[in-house]
């Protein structure tokens, strides 16, 4: 694969180890101009190797100094108003992390007490692991909000007090948005509580 000039572009030698190293993504629009400032390709379409697409080409210039990339796609089949939902388990999640804590601390204390960028590495890799064990997925018609119509509209006022006093500064806005915090936490303590019982 070529990467145009691999002595000055830096960051583009270590994304192409990356993608070398973990050989699950494809790049398709090698060798494709995306930027108007040189002949070098920013922009890139990444897709793993059961993907294939039919057509990748860039569009007209649009006002950016990127051009932007049109693809598609061959065989992919969409399911109507299907949605896969996940759930997952945080109570056998938070049991199973408070059961191994002993081991978890022993390894980091044998292992990785040197070296914490590589023990925060390991620990999260560990614990996407984990969650993905807890979780299951399923198929629904439809797509519900997990919130309550009622908390979704006080999230959203205090977005906009939040955006109001970003502009204004005002002491009384900062105020404002404290209290409706507080309502909040409140409101979504009691949502928690009434749908997990």
């Amino acid at each position: 694969m070529s990467w145009g000039c691999t002595t000055i572009n830096h960051k583009g030698r270590i994304l192409a180890e990356w993608l070398d190293n973990i050989g699950i993504y494809e790049i398709q629009n090698q060798a494709m101009k995306t930027f108007l400032q040189s002949d070098t390709t920013i922009d890139l379409v990444l897709t793993t190797s059961t993907l294939s697409l039919s057509q990748c080409q860039t569009l007209p210039y649009t006002g950016s100094d990127h051009l932007p990339i049109f693809f598609e796609f061959n065989g992919i089949t969409l399911q109507d108003s299907c949605y896969t939902i996940s759930k997952t388990y945080w109570n056998i999640y938070r049991i199973f992390l408070i059961t191994i804590s002993p081991y978890i601390q022993q390894e980091y204390e044998t292992t990785f007490a040197n070296n914490k960028s590589e023990w925060f590495t390991f620990f999260q890799k560990f614990l996407h692991a984990v969650k993905e064990r807890m979780t299951i997925f399923h198929m629904t018609k439809q797509q519900r909000p997990t919130l309550s119509p009622s908390i979704r509209s006080i999230l959203k006022y205090k977005h906009y007090l939040q955006n109001k006093y970003r502009h204004s500064k005002l002491e009384e806005d900062r105020v404002r948005i404290r209290s409706w915090n507080k309502l909040i936490q409140h409101e979504l303590k009691a949502y928690i509580d009434k749908t997990t019982g």
